[in-house]
């Protein structure tokens, strides 16, 4: 089943996480952030991930926790590329 993922840019994403450029790249060098995606010269995120990660911030998440988190989203976009993969 193909689900829509709704892409937005780092724009986007740093109103809604509420920081500037230097704190979100600084929270992806780190980690703490899932990377964006680049597709030609465009940086977009998953809207989904987004949404994640904030409500993990909001929940309390530790940096370990977020770190874990991170990874889990990273390997996501992979099965969500191979879908027959993670049957």
């Amino acid at each position: 089943m193909l689900k829509t993922i709704q892409l937005i840019r780092p724009n986007e994403v740093m109103k809604r996480r509420s920081v500037g450029h230097s704190k979100l790249y600084d929270e992806i060098a780190k980690g703490l952030w899932p990377p964006f995606i680049k597709i030609g010269r465009a940086s977009i995120e998953p809207e989904h991930e987004v949404n994640v990660m904030l409500a993990a911030i909001v929940a309390g998440a530790t940096d370990d926790e977020r770190r874990q988190l991170v990874q889990q989203l990273v390997a996501q976009r992979k099965s969500l590329a191979h879908p027959a993969s993670a049957a």
